[in-house]
């Protein structure tokens, strides 16, 4: 090996064990190691510098969000607006028309060796919209963001892939809402329609009231607390679905292994049973028994559950 040869591979040793040296110190300080493509135009280094604004906007009605990494907060305020903090040269880009409002996280290209995420939280958007405007048709999407949504009244669908979506007092003629491995809560939420879709992301709901409730997950759970519907349906793979203190005209619901266990509030006698449960167990109002439940009731409330493995457990009372 000729000298060259050796100050190239002593060089490149160097560098690696510095390299790991800086990755402990990231690691032990609370970073992430991260190797990153972001695209769009511009430059080559990452930007440090912070970029804040405020922008007002004249009314609108419809609002249509796309970003990748940026978390969202969508709430009440004194007028019509965006503020943004980021990084300098990703501020976001923004168009209105008419009665529409458009928002989108800008493409970059930046070839990251290290990013230990200290600055992660730096990108957040906020939109404010005054008390008592009309309902918002939304279509919000996002990749890793997440979306909280407080005291806005909306309708339309939010999507995002790992972000968490939060939604707080808020109304709508029909809302669908998606993510695959984020969290999904609501609290006080009503409206018409709610359709709820994860795959491994929990559902959690308290003072939850629709005509139609509509919940998928597939080893996500799904909790639901004080909640009112004149027919909620729901369907999951291996995640158990609980339901208490809530008023449901007809329910159904369809697991592989997910265990069901529901506490509603009515008159039992005035509900129709219909359960089957494979080889999990069943118990009604106390009741056990195996493989099938079925009582015919006085009034138009049902519940009608179908389980492979998973166990069921009902009660129906004042």
């Amino acid at each position: 090996m000729n000298k060259t040869v050796k100050i190239i591979v002593i060089a490149a040793a160097v560098s690696l064990a510095a390299g790991a040296v800086i990755a402990v110190i990231g690691f032990t300080l609370g970073g992430k190691s991260a190797m990153s493509l972001r695209f769009g135009n511009g430059g080559g280094g990452v930007q440090t510098e912070i970029a804040e604004e405020t922008i007002e906007f004249d009314e609108f009605n419809a609002l249509a969000i796309e970003v990748s990494s940026v978390d969202v907060s969508i709430v009440t305020g004194d007028k019509y607006s965006l503020s943004y903090k980021t990084r300098k040269g990703h501020e976001p880009e923004v168009e209105q028309s008419g009665k529409s409002l458009s928002v989108k996280q800008p493409s970059r290209v930046e070839f990251v060796i290290f990013d230990f995420g200290f600055g992660a939280d730096l990108d957040t958007y906020t939109i404010t919209v005054p008390e008592g405007s009309e309902e918002i048709k939304a279509g919000l999407k996002s990749s890793s963001g997440d979306f909280i949504i407080d005291r806005v009244n909306i309708s339309g669908e939010v999507k995002t892939s790992s972000g968490d979506i939060s939604l707080n007092d808020t109304e709508g003629s029909g809302l669908a809402v998606t993510s695959s491995s984020g969290s999904v809560m609501f609290n006080g939420v009503g409206g018409s329609e709610l359709t709820v879709s994860t795959s491994s992301g929990d559902i959690d709901g308290d003072k939850v009231k629709a005509d139609e409730i509509s919940i998928s997950t597939s080893s996500g759970e799904a909790s639901f607390l004080r909640t009112e519907a004149g027919s909620m349906t729901c369907a999951s793979s291996s995640g158990d679905i609980s339901i208490f203190e809530s008023e449901i005209g007809g329910f159904s619901c369809e697991t592989s292994s997910g265990e069901v266990e529901m506490g509603l509030m009515g008159d039992a006698g005035a509900y129709s049973f219909d359960i089957t449960a494979s080889s999990g167990d069943i118990v009604v109002n106390g009741n056990e028994t195996e493989k099938k439940f079925e009582q015919k009731g006085s009034g138009e409330g049902s519940i009608t559950i179908r389980t492979s493995s998973g166990d069921v457990d009902v009660t129906v009372a004042p």
